[in-house]
């Protein structure tokens, strides 16, 4: 396995690197390196001094921008269980970007133990939206899981065996004879938020696990720019649909469901060559019809917000995990080992 120190130097520089061509509107390289291949020779790139405001947070489903600076989008500068102090608010705009430093006393994962059956085995598939502060007057301030906290969840997964997989993996074990860690675990990012680039990413990093990006398409104009996602998938990541505009499927027009569904999966292979081979339900609403277009669009898979474990029997309405803000630890263990 490469070393860890390998690891965080190669994807601060891939970031770096991506994220100043883009604040320069230079092209970025689209490739999709999975967790388990070789990262991208180090780049070296000068530093950018300016800075781009970032947009306010809004999980509750708008792809629309408020125009404000966002304080709240990166939130919480609360001490770690460890004391460790990460203060994403002070952070550099991600497109401007280096990564936040690791966090001191998060554990190396044990060896990763490959197994191969039973095949139809239950996966956790944890859902997050917004790591940081709920900013005042959220619609949904459970939607936001605090900073400390979503360190406090990682420690426990490490420290009880769990490695983070992408949906691609457990696709491929249950369907197509692969193989997965014993006690895997999928960590789920809805919409595609700063967060996710400032907190998430180097925290997955340092454990060397992939994040899956169900990422709205609408939000690329607005909150989550394209070199971010470029370098996000460098990283390991797995980038799946949500939708052009995040509305609601069910009785959605034939012609709509085309549109969201469909041109959301084709958009997001052509601007990042990878298979966009998963999406995800807007609020978690579905019907048939919505179900009937997942299945037209060449989706393998789709995931809801209805609570349990995954298993293959589900295919197209994939249960998850909700994990919301405030969750004890003992809950969060709790939550996964539920049916």
């Amino acid at each position: 396995m490469r070393s860890l120190r390998l690891r965080r130097m190669t994807l601060a520089a891939i970031l770096l690197a991506s994220c100043a061509l883009g604040a320069l509107g230079a092209g970025c390289s689209m490739s999709s390196v999975g967790p388990k291949q070789a990262p991208a020779a180090p780049l070296e790139v000068s530093s950018i001094a300016s800075k781009v405001p970032t947009p306010s947070i809004d999980p509750s489903g708008s792809a629309t921008a408020s125009g404000s600076v966002g304080a709240t989008a990166s939130g919480d500068a609360s001490a770690s269980p460890t004391g460790a102090t990460i203060d994403a608010s002070t952070a550099p705009a991600p497109w401007v970007a280096k990564l936040l430093p690791p966090i001191a006393g998060l554990p190396d994962p044990e060896p990763v133990t490959d197994i191969t059956g039973p095949r139809n085995l239950a996966v956790p598939i944890l859902m997050y939206h917004v790591i940081g502060i709920a900013p005042a007057g959220a619609r949904n301030p459970d939607l936001y899981v605090k900073q400390g906290e979503f360190i406090a969840q990682l420690r426990y997964l490490v420290t009880n065996g769990y490695h983070a997989v992408t949906l691609q993996q457990v696709y491929d074990f249950w369907h197509n004879g692969g193989t997965l860690p014993d006690k895997p675990v999928v960590l789920s990012f809805d919409d595609g938020d700063t967060p996710d680039f400032t907190v998430v990413a180097p925290l997955l990093n340092q454990l060397q696990w992939p994040g899956t990006l169900n990422l709205i398409v609408g939000r690329h104009k607005l909150r989550f720019k394209k070199p971010i996602v470029r370098a996000l998938i460098k990283a390991g990541w797995e980038i799946d649909s949500h939708t052009v505009t995040h509305t609601d499927l069910p009785g959605l027009s034939a012609k709509q469901l085309a549109f969201e569904v469909g041109a959301s999966r084709k958009q997001l292979q052509a601007l990042y060559h990878v298979p966009v081979n998963f999406f995800c339900y807007p609020s978690g609403r579905f019907d048939p019809a919505a179900v009937a277009a997942v299945k037209k669009a060449g989706y393998l898979g789709a995931t809801t917000t209805l609570g349990g474990l995954a298993r293959p029997s589900q295919g197209f309405l994939m249960r998850r995990v909700r994990v919301s803000g405030g969750e004890s630890i003992a809950s969060f263990a709790a939550l996964l080992k539920q049916h």
